[in-house]
């Protein structure tokens, strides 16, 4: 005897997100939907959520944390468990922030890991190129007044950052002469557009399109 079996559908789950998201509640989703389904049918996280610190719990015992960084800067989707019937979301309140702007090319405000330091805040925040300069400025609030702490890049391993830090990196972009498209035609071997700078000369240009 040969038994041949398929799967016509999945069986909808009953899964609940607490917390800090926008619409907490019961929802009922599709079987196979992953902790990001629940998220999106809950409206996503309020302004007092964290991205980095989601509990899935599951018959009172927590399965994983998930860190949405992951997904939203890195494109990991895997998720080491997927939701079944029961489980729970608990979106906690947001971590500690620090705002990273300048030359860097996503700036922004991150939460940071209690694990985290600055060489990875940096590494989300990615240099800008090659034109930037070698110190840090630090901006801290210390007993009730701003201060500012120069760092250089090479000496960031050990530097540990707090809530409310101002990160900023001065850089530069590289200047390049502006091109300017021109076209000539009649009596030449290749008429047609050519792309030339303010240094051009009428006869560099015919010397482009072929000469007479």
């Amino acid at each position: 005897v040969e038994a041949f079996v398929s799967l016509s559908e999945l069986r909808d789950i009953n899964v609940l997100v607490v917390g800090n998201a926008r619409q907490p509640g019961m929802y009922t989703l599709s079987g196979g939907s992953s902790p990001l389904s629940l998220l999106y049918a809950a409206g996503g996280i309020d302004e007092n959520g964290s991205y980095r610190d989601i509990s899935h719990k599951r018959n009172n015992t927590e399965l994983q944390t998930l860190d949405l960084y992951e997904v939203l800067l890195k494109g990991n989707l895997a998720f080491s468990h997927q939701l079944r019937s029961g489980d729970v979301l608990v979106v906690n309140p947001r971590l500690s922030e620090v705002r990273i702007s300048g030359a860097f090319a996503n700036p922004g405000i991150y939460e940071v890991l209690p694990s985290e330091n600055l060489p990875n805040l940096l590494a989300v925040a990615g240099m800008q190129g090659s034109h930037v300069s070698n110190s840090l400025t630090i901006e801290r609030y210390i007993n009730g007044s701003t201060q500012q702490i120069a760092l250089d890049r090479s000496s960031v391993d050990s530097f540990k950052v707090l809530d409310g830090d101002g990160i900023s990196l001065l850089g530069s972009r590289p200047q390049f002469n502006k091109t300017k498209q021109v076209i000539i035609s009649g009596e030449v071997n290749a008429p047609g557009s050519y792309a030339i700078d303010d240094n051009t000369t009428l006869l560099e240009l015919i010397r482009q399109a072929g000469s007479y």
